[in-house]
C-alpha cells in the first residue's frame, strides 16, 4: 500500500521562544544563562519595568543516565520559499490558482477578499494592473496580515 504524503515538511528555522514574554531566539544564540534576556521598555522611568525576563528557556530531565536539559518551548518555521515550492507541488494547484476569475461577483456585496479594491487596482512596475484573468495562474500575491496572532497563549 503506497503512503499518502500529507505535506507535513521539517521546519528550516527553529527558535527557542521564551514560556513568559515569547521572545524568540536564533537556537544557536541561547543565552549563556540558559534565561530569557528580554527587556520589554528598556528605555522606562521606572528601573521596575526596565529588568529582564529571566524566566528559565530550559528544564532539567532526568533520565536513567543522569540529567539532560531539554528546551522548554519551541518555535519552528519554515521558509516562504519552501511552503510555496510544496504547494505547486500540490495536485491540481495551479488550477485551484484560476478559480478567482470565473465567479460571479454580487450586487455590492464583498463576498470574497478577490472582490475588494486593493485586487482590482494593484498594479505592476509598468502601472498595469497586476492581477488579471490571462496571468492568473502566473501573478501570485503574498499578503502579510497582522492579527496579534500568539500561538502560545
Amino acid at each position: 500500500m503506497a503512503r499518502k504524503n500529507i505535506g507535513i515538511i521539517k521546519p528550516n528555522y527553529q527558535y527557542i521562544a521564551c514560556p513568559k514574554c515569547h521572545k524568540l531566539y536564533l537556537s544557536s544564540s541561547l543565552p549563556m544563562s540558559n534565561c530569557c534576556t528580554h527587556v520589554e521598555y528598556p528605555e522606562h522611568p521606572q528601573d521596575r519595568l526596565r529588568q529582564e525576563c529571566r524566566t528559565s528557556l530550559v528544564k532539567k530531565v532526568n533520565i536513567q543516565k543522569g540529567v539532560v536539559m531539554k528546551l522548554i518551548l519551541i518555535y519552528p518555521i519554515t521558509s516562504i520559499k519552501q511552503q510555496l515550492c510544496n504547494l505547486f507541488k500540490r495536485e491540481d494547484f495551479e488550477q485551484s490558482m484560476r478559480k478567482w476569475k470565473d465567479r460571479k461577483i454580487g450586487d455590492g456585496v464583498l463576498s470574497d477578499i478577490y472582490e475588494g479594491k486593493i485586487w482590482r487596482e494593484f498594479c505592476d512596475v509598468d502601472n498595469k494592473p497586476f492581477f488579471t484573468s490571462s496571468k492568473a495562474d502566473t501573478h501570485l500575491g503574498l499578503m502579510l496580515n497582522l492579527d496579534w496572532f500568539n500561538p502560545f497563549d
